[in-house]
């Protein structure tokens, strides 16, 4: 009985790239970022890069050497190899709960769709594997969809402004029932 296997590879300093950007402030010892790469939800038995864990591969950028504000980190996902072919999509975004958002630095909120097809060369022993990028939503959450060459995450240190939700609730107790609630009483 013979049997036939393929393969292919997706190379992921090239498909799988991105770059981070901190504007406002130099970057220091602290400043944490993590990236991950996932199947989107409902997809299964997606091959991913060696080392993922649980369907989800991540990478930290940290400060690099000579850090000034404004310069792109760059950072990539590991190479994955597929042995079916079909078409694969990916999801890239930053993890606001793995970051380390130091104040004044904000979240990034951008998403990229990677889509890879995977296209047995007839009977060779290879797959042809190409991908294609877009970026879903902007650093700020706004839809946008555009074909992209690299996932960009940008946060901004602004001291200026802070987004903060303040959550709170009045509690009023008439011991003696003098003086009930009423409208606009507070």
């Amino acid at each position: 009985m013979n049997t036939y296997s393929a393969s292919g590879k997706l190379e992921g300093a090239k498909a799988l790239r991105g770059e981070k950007v901190l504007t406002g402030r130099d970057w220091n010892s602290t400043d944490k970022f993590t990236f991950l790469l996932e199947a989107p939800e409902g997809f299964v038995g997606v091959p991913m890069p060696e080392g993922a864990i649980g369907g989800r591969a991540t990478v930290e950028v940290t400060q690099p050497e000579d850090s000034p504000a404004d310069a792109p980190v760059s950072f990539n996902f590991g190479d994955i190899t597929y042995t079916k072919p079909g078409v694969y999509t990916y999801e890239i975004r930053e993890s606001a709960e793995s970051s380390t958002l130091n104040p004044g630095v904000s979240a990034s909120e951008a998403l990229y769709e990677v889509t890879v097809t995977v296209a047995d060369e007839g009977h060779t022993g290879s797959l042809k594997v190409t991908s294609e990028m877009k970026k879903l939503l902007s650093d700020d959450g706004d839809k946008v969809e555009q074909p992209a060459t690299s996932a960009s995450f940008v946060n901004e240190y602004d001291t200026q402004e802070v987004k903060w939700a303040p959550i709170g609730a009045k509690e009023y107790a008439d011991s003696t029932d003098a003086r009930p609630l009423e409208q606009g009483m507070f």
